[in-house]
């Protein structure tokens, strides 16, 4: 009994491990992202946040190759403001959908910079963000290298 008890805690701590692996690859991924993050608004693809969802949601290989990896300039309401378990600062962007939100990370360098406007938002409020397309996890779409460019 007591080794079925140890077998299981072993696997646990090997999904965990497992998981929190592939969580900082892409945070690694993401940090040599933002060495070259200069946006050019000419080039950017401007979008709503509900037709990125949509976009996400219909198609996901499609959504990929159009937005992945792009510069996009994303307008919304801000349905919330949080901290992952890297310390980085999440912005959830509403659509006009029941249940769907895109998800704009922060790196804690630009929350730093950004602190003081960053703690001035609310849930309700109309913002602008520019950042990177960044595929889609748990149905919401995921843009890194946020900055609030407009309210």
């Amino acid at each position: 009994m007591f080794s079925f008890i140890v077998l299981n805690i072993r696997k646990k701590v090997f999904w965990i491990s497992l998981i929190l692996f592939f969580v900082s690859l892409n945070a690694i991924s993401d940090h040599a992202l933002a060495e070259d993050a200069v946006y050019d608004f000419d080039t950017m693809i401007r979008i709503s946040s509900t037709e990125l969802f949509d976009a996400y949601n219909n198609n996901e290989v499609a959504a990929d190759m159009k937005y992945k990896g792009q510069y996009l300039y994303v307008d919304g309401p801000i349905s919330g403001i949080s901290k992952d378990f890297f310390g980085s600062v999440v912005i959830e962007l509403g659509t006009k959908r029941l249940f769907g939100v895109v998800m704009c990370h922060y790196d804690k360098e630009m929350f730093e910079v950004h602190e003081e406007g960053i703690a001035t938002l609310s849930k309700g409020r109309h913002v602008t963000v520019a950042g990177i397309g960044n595929g889609m996890l748990f149905q919401m779409p995921q843009i890194t290298k946020c900055a609030i460019l407009a309210e």
